[in-house]
C-alpha cells in the first residue's frame, strides 16, 4: 500500500517496520526502510508512553508485557535514526491502535510532525484517511461539520454498485497459500532475528465449524421478520478498544432485544473469526435460547431485517445505507449519521479511487487529496 503510494510522493518515503519480510521486499524495490529490532542495550531516551497497555497486539496476547518497553525504546531509536539522517515532516499510520502505531503517534507529537492515520473502509474502491486517528478516534467523533452531497442520481448508481460488490467474499476472509507462506517465514525471521518475543501457537489455525454449520438456516425458511446481529471478529480492534460490550455481551443484549419486541433474532458469524473456543459457545448459546444462525449474504440478510444491532462494525453503516433502523452499542462514529451526514461521508470524506487490496497504480491526485488531510 505505502509502497503504491510513495509513486507520487513528492520526497522519497522512509518506511518503518516491524516485520522481516517488509525490510526485504523494502530491499528488492529500492524503498527506504528500517527494521526495529530488540536494542535492550541502547537507551532509546526517557520518554514514558502511557498508552501501549491498550494496544491491540498486547491486548490480543500477541506481546507480551515485559516487551512493551523494550519495543519502545527500539522504535525511539529507529524513529530518532530517520529523523537524524531525513527530512521528516508527515507520518503516514496505518490504523495506529498497534504498538508500532501508539508509538509513532507519540513520537510525532513529540517532534510537532504532521500525522495522517490510514484505514480500509470496507466500501469499494475508497478509502479512510484522518489526521486524528480511524473509527472512534478520529475527528468524526467530534460532529464535524461535513460537505454536503446533493447528487442523488451518483449515489443510487453507487449504491447499485455497492450491492454488486457485497455479493462477492470479503477480501480479507480470502488468504492464498502465497500470502499464508509469507506470514509464516515472517513470524520465523521475527523470531530468530528481532530479538522480540513472537508467538506462534495460534498462528493459521484452523478453526472446526463443522457443529455450527449443522445450525445453519437459511433466509428463504425465516418467514417472520427479524432482529439482525452481525458478529465481529473477537479479537477486532473495533471491539477491544471502542466498546464496553464484547461479542457474548452484544449477542445476549440482542437476545433480550429480541425477545422484547417479539422478533426472531439471527445471527451471523464473522467469515474471519478465528477463536474456537467462541464458536464452541455460540453452537451453546444457541441450543439455549432458540436463535437462528444463518450463513447466507449480508446484504440479503440486511436487507430482510427490521433492526440490525452492531456493537460497532461496518455492518452498521450498512443498515444505514439501506435505511435500516441500526443500534449501536459500540462507540461508532457513524452511530449518530443521518441520510445526509452518510452520503457525505461516503462521497467526500472517504478517498475515493484508491483499493487497498489491489495492486493497481494510485493516481498522482489521489496520493496529493490524500496527502492534503494530514495536519
Amino acid at each position: 500500500m505505502f509502497k503504491r503510494l510513495s509513486v507520487h510522493l513528492e520526497h522519497k518515503p522512509v518506511i518503518i517496520t516491524t516485520e522481516p519480510m517488509v525490510k526485504l521486499s523494502c530491499l528488492f524495490s529500492g524503498h527506504l526502510c528500517e527494521l526495529v529490532r530488540n536494542n535492550a542495550t541502547d537507551k532509546g531516551g526517557e520518554d514514558k508512553i502511557d498508552c501501549l497497555e491498550s494496544s491491540i497486539d498486547y491486548l490480543n496476547g500477541k506481546v507480551d508485557f515485559d516487551d512493551l518497553n523494550k519495543i519502545a525504546s527500539s522504535v525511539i531509536i529507529s524513529f530518532n535514526k530517520i529523523l537524524n539522517e531525513n527530512k521528516i515532516d508527515t507520518v503516514l499510520i496505518w490504523n495506529g491502535q498497534q504498538v508500532l502505531g501508539r508509538i509513532a503517534t507519540f513520537l510525532a507529537t513529540k517532534y510537532k510532525l504532521k500525522t495522517l492515520y490510514l484505514e480500509i473502509s470496507n466500501l469499494p474502491n475508497k478509502l479512510f484517511a484522518d489526521h486524528k486517528g480511524v473509527n472512534a478516534l478520529s475527528s468524526l467523533m467530534e460532529s464535524p461539520e461535513l460537505e454536503a452531497f446533493n447528487d442523488e442520481s451518483i449515489h443510487s448508481e453507487w449504491v447499485k454498485d455497492y450491492i454488486q460488490s457485497k455479493r462477492k467474499p470479503l477480501p480479507q476472509a480470502q488468504k492464498s497459500n502465497k500470502e499464508k507462506l509469507i506470514k509464516a517465514i515472517n513470524v520465523l525471521l521475527k523470531k530468530a532475528f528481532s530479538g522480540f518475543k513472537v508467538k506462534l501457537s495460534n498462528y493459521n489455525k484452523t478453526l472446526d465449524f463443522s457443529e455450527l454449520s449443522v445450525l445453519f438456516t437459511n433466509l428463504e425458511n425465516i418467514n417472520d421478520s427479524f432482529v439482525f446481529f452481525p458478529l465481529q471478529v473477537t479479537s477486532d480492534t473495533q471491539i477491544k478498544l471502542h466498546s464496553d460490550y464484547d461479542n457474548v455481551d452484544a449477542l445476549m443484549y440482542a437476545i433480550d432485544y429480541s425477545f422484547k419486541c417479539q422478533k426472531k433474532l439471527v445471527v451471523k458469524v464473522h467469515p474471519a473469526e478465528t477463536s474456537q473456543d467462541f464458536i464452541d459457545l455460540l453452537v451453546n448459546l444457541c441450543d439455549e435460547y432458540d436463535f437462528i444462525i444463518s450463513n447466507d449474504n449480508t446484504v440479503d440478510l440486511i436487507t430482510h431485517s427490521e433492526t440490525v444491532i452492531t456493537i460497532n462494525s461496518t455492518v452498521g453503516l450498512e443498515a444505514k445505507i439501506f435505511g435500516k433502523e441500526v443500534i449501536v452499542l459500540g462507540r461508532a462514529f457513524y452511530a449518530k449519521f443521518n441520510d445526509s451526514d452518510l452520503k457525505s461521508y461516503i462521497h467526500n470524506f472517504l478517498v475515493d479511487g484508491i483499493d487497498y487490496f489491489s495492486n493497481k497504480p494510485i493516481s498522482k491526485d489521489k496520493v496529493q487529496e490524500l496527502i492534503r488531510k494530514a495536519k
